[in-house]
């Protein structure tokens, strides 16, 4: 299940009466439930705070602060009461609770010590205790997947609509209503990579920027706008914006209404990487992003309330790789941003979806051609083992069956026990036929017909338009980094030689699993143990391998793109990409991790959190080798 409007609540402040206007007004506009199912469980307290639901409306008795002094305010006021409702209403729980939105006059945030942590990031993590600055393990997930119920585990899609007067957050929420039916943004893109800002981390947000201009922002199809360096000590700005959907910049932290010149589009999402644009929405007079953003008639904006340090901004390529794929701005948003119980705020309407006049966006499960054709020559490579070995049990049956015949020859000569004889000697002619419909020279002739149409296709497919004769299967392998099974090379080697450089070593293997989700409530980082047994109880280990200290490992970092594994492990937001461990053979070393052509091996593979020490349940695999 997807999310939609019906998985939101909205939370406005009991004892102002705009703040219940706002909450009817936003319900009415997104078509939102505010009956009760059950009439009787729609009212509460908490601590002395009482509460009240409708439908998908819950009011709150909570001060009008912007910002509290201290999290336990925050807690006796805001938190606490929205959870005692959700435990203790009947019709909120029958809703699948995804987003929570926080209404007019509901209180922001709180100090913690110098920081101001947002109310959208805590409420957020409601069903946790508060983690000051915990990284967010949705964040910039490689796997794209809609929010679903296990993401709404962790954190909830939280925004906030505010503002310094009722007609304000009316608007805000009218802008919005506006993408909501059209689903559609066509506007210009504002793009400002570069700053004056010189503390860590400051370079690599700018080479973030520039990443997301040159890969990303194209697929969106919409005209942009950039800055141009011209010095790290002057920052480049966008002087205003006209006929805009979206704006990105930093660090420029304030300017003015005039900013916002005409639009005939949809104004989207509009963000600022500084330090202190969300610390009030409250201003009239304001003049920070977020503020300035709405009012100009943006439906959605971010902005910190205090320094969440530069590591802590919004990530651009996440928010918009999410949005291609059908994310709603909620989501966008919530894989975007690194820390959670942090300070930095959602502000607008997170229900709306925006689609592009964009390129085709590739789709996650398909795979490139060139590896589905390294996948079945591996595949190819394991049925010839399984006949390897087959032939070679075959021939240890004949084997066996031969010396009965021989032992029971002399026996009878001595005995005159001609009737065992007649029943070994039944059983050697079944073993021959079996062991000659099997032996090497069969098998290999089986397969011939079908590996050189395995090593032919490439040279088909991809060099067609060479004008001189047409290249053999090295050409591709050496083209692609590719190696093959000697078992294939040897059937085909009069037809379709393979050079030395292009082979697997006898006893190389490769073992391959995914990236599983062993700690679901934290992000984590994960390394590995591998153990390798001849015995599927693991009797006996062969071979043990920790991806700390040791060679070989490699992670899917991008699509069907391997990095090495370094100390710091691979992180949550690989989940459901490939870890790889391949073999080593290096004497010098002392290392040897080849194994018997044709055997099968079990692979026992365990994750564990090097920071806690916590190893997590192992999971087993059986492979053959097919080298």
């Amino acid at each position: 299940m997807t999310i939609t409007k019906d998985n939101y609540i909205v939370v406005y402040n009991l004892d102002n009466l705009d703040s219940a206007d706002f909450a009817s007004y936003y319900a009415v506009e997104r078509d939102m439930s505010y009956i009760n199912s059950d009439p009787s469980s729609s009212t509460g307290s908490i601590g002395g705070v009482n509460w009240q639901v409708d439908g998908q409306l819950l009011g709150i008795q909570c001060s009008s602060n912007e910002i509290f002094s201290s999290e336990s305010d925050f807690n006796t006021y805001v938190l606490n009461p929205i959870k005692d409702a959700i435990a203790n209403s009947t019709t909120l729980q029958e809703i699948d609770i995804y987003g929570i939105i926080l209404g007019y006059k509901v209180p922001g945030g709180f100090y913690d010590g110098d920081d101001v942590i947002s109310s959208t990031s805590r409420v957020s993590r409601i069903n946790y205790t508060f983690e000051k600055q915990v990284k967010n393990k949705l964040y910039n997930r490689n796997v794209f997947k809609r929010f679903d119920s296990d993401d709404a585990s962790y954190a909830l899609i939280c925004s906030r609509i505010d503002g310094p007067n009722l007609q304000f957050v009316k608007k805000v929420i009218d802008n919005a209503t506006i993408l909501y039916k059209q689903l559609f943004a066509n506007g210009k893109f504002y793009i400002d990579p570069y700053s004056d800002i010189h503390a860590t981390g400051a370079s690599d947000y700018t080479d973030l920027l520039l990443d997301f201009k040159d890969n990303i922002l194209p697929d969106l199809n919409l005209s942009t706008w950039e800055t141009t360096f011209m010095d790290p000590y002057i920052d480049s700005t966008i002087p205003f914006v006209e006929g805009d959907s979206f704006m990105w910049s930093w660090f420029a932290d304030r300017s003015s209404t005039s900013f916002f010149q005409n639009s005939n589009a949809s104004r989207v999402f509009l963000y600022n990487a500084d330090y202190d644009g969300g610390f009030t929405v409250r201003d009239e007079n304001g003049k920070t992003w977020p503020f300035l953003a709405m009012d100009g008639g943006y439906l959605l904006t971010a902005g910190s309330m205090s320094n969440p340090t530069i590591d802590g901004f919004l990530n651009p390529n996440s928010f918009f790789y999410a949005l291609l794929r059908g994310a709603t701005l909620g989501e966008a948003y919530l894989f975007s941003v690194p820390y959670l119980d942090w300070t930095v705020s959602l502000f607008g309407d997170p229900i709306p979806l925006c689609s592009f006049d964009s390129n085709d966006i590739p789709d996650e499960d398909v795979i490139n051609e060139h590896v589905v054709w390294n996948m079945m020559s591996k595949d190819l490579a394991k049925t010839a083992a399984n006949l390897y070995k087959k032939g070679i049990e075959l021939r240890d049956i004949l084997d066996e069956v031969v010396d009965v015949v021989s032992e029971d020859f002399l026996n009878t000569s001595n005995s005159g026990d001609e009737d065992s004889l007649d029943i070994v000697l039944a059983l050697l002619y079944p073993a021959n036929d079996l062991y000659n419909q099997n032996k090497e020279i069969v098998w290999k002739s089986q397969l011939k017909s079908l590996v050189n149409k395995l090593f032919d296709f490439p040279t088909f497919r991809y060099y067609y338009n060479i004008d001189e004769e047409r290249p053999s299967v090295n050409t591709y392998l050496e083209d692609h980094d590719f190696k093959v099974s000697r078992l294939l090379a040897d059937i085909t080697q009069d037809t379709n030689p393979i050079a030395e450089g292009n082979l697997y070593d006898e006893g190389w293997w490769q073992f391959e699993f995914t990236l599983n989700d062993d700690n679901p409530t934290e992000f984590t980082n994960y390394h590995f143990i591998l153990e390798v047994s001849d015995n599927e109880d693991f009797s006996g280990i062969l071979i043990t391998k920790n991806s700390i200290g040791i060679t070989n490992w490699t992670y899917e970092k991008d699509k069907e793109v391997f990095s090495n594994i370094t100390y710091s492990g691979v992180s949550s937001s690989y989940i459901g990409r490939k870890i790889r461990y391949e073999s080593r053979l290096d004497s010098l070393a002392g290392v040897d991790d080849y194994l018997t052509r044709g055997e099968t091996y079990y692979f026992r593979v365990a994750q564990y959190n090097l920071e806690t020490s916590t190893q997590y349940s192992p999971r087993v695999y059986n492979d053959i080798i097919w080298t």
